[in-house]
């Protein structure tokens, strides 16, 4: 990558009855690292920061 860090949001996924998808969420983290990201942004402004509790994002971060 040339010298420069790259490090794209991660995306948190919701079940239809609103909770945490850690399945998918996990297999998307992974995938990122696998291509070679240098960092994942975890519940970041695309509304994870707001809408999650406090408890989906201690999930979220135990997943990345």
């Amino acid at each position: 990558m040339s010298g420069k860090a790259f490090s794209p949001r991660g995306h948190t996924k919701f079940h239809a009855d609103g909770s945490l998808d850690a399945e998918w969420t996990a297999k998307n983290i992974n995938a990122q690292i696998e291509a070679g990201v240098d960092g994942i942004i975890t519940c970041g402004s695309l509304g994870g920061s707001s809408t999650l509790s406090l408890e989906e994002k201690r999930e979220v971060l135990k997943i990345a």
